[in-house]
């Protein structure tokens, strides 16, 4: 099963309906709608993302259908029919970037706790407090920006902990044109792989808009780039996606 579990959620309902039937096109099973948070946790930012209906999702696929399909009939029932029944995983995501003291202490708070819990994933930023959020915090995922240096060094004591608690996530959008920034991201990746033995790994899009989503062996092949084995590549966004364990929410 095929996972992308940073999709960014966005204000233009149509655009997000667009990317999320797109998604289902290319062969993913499932993704995460997410919502990024800086700074401090307050009670009433509690997760208000909307999820589409089956039926919202098969007519935007079948619209597309249509599109490239001349001859497909607009009120072909038999084609919408089976894309109603395609069921497809939807999920909340929040990814709280913490820059301080502040940030971190807002979070382990019972109000920011709950407002964590209003989501069926939890991700967590922040470079320079990573390993205090690691023993504070219930997470499933630490983001973190490998183009750019990294303020602590990524060695088995630092990452031991936090692989206990959830997955590292390395982005298909942080892979950047700029010549050093491309080599930090490829020699901390490197890094990353090395320590963790390629597991508990997770590859995403980071998806913003429609033409920045990836095929699921587009995501496989960036892996193989950075020292992953294929099959290690692959169980970054099937098996190790499923070791996230969401409340039961889908299409």
């Amino acid at each position: 099963m095929f996972f992308d579990l940073n999709i960014t959620y966005a204000s233009d309902c149509n655009s997000l309906t667009d990317m999320v039937a797109f998604l289902m096109t290319l062969g993913y099973d499932g993704c995460s709608l997410i919502h990024k948070h800086c700074g401090k946790i307050w009670p009433q930012q509690m997760c208000s993302l909307q999820l589409f209906s089956p039926e919202e999702l098969a007519a935007v696929k079948h619209e597309k259908l249509s599109r490239s399909r001349p001859c497909l009939r607009r009120n072909d029932s038999s084609e919408l029919m089976s894309a109603k029944q395609t069921s497809f995983l939807q999920l909340t995501r929040i990814t709280v970037v913490a820059e301080d003291q502040a940030d971190v202490a807002s979070v382990t708070q019972p109000s920011g706790q709950s407002v964590l819990q209003s989501y069926g994933i939890v991700a967590l930023r922040s470079e320079k407090l990573v390993q205090q959020i690691v023993s504070t915090v219930d997470f499933d995922i630490i983001s973190l920006d490998f183009s750019r240096r990294t303020p602590f060094s990524i060695r088995w004591p630092h990452l031991s902990l936090a692989l206990q608690g959830g997955l590292f996530e390395i982005s298909a959008s942080n892979d950047p044109k700029d010549s050093t920034m491309r080599r930090y991201l490829a020699a901390n990746s490197l890094s990353l792989f090395r320590h963790s033995q390629g597991r508990n790994v997770l590859i995403t899009s980071a998806a913003e808009r429609l033409m920045e989503l990836r095929e699921p062996y587009d995501l496989s092949n960036l892996g193989t780039v950075f020292g992953l084995t294929h099959e290690q590549s692959k169980a970054a966004w099937t098996s190790s996606c499923q070791r996230v364990n969401p409340p039961e929410e889908s299409s």
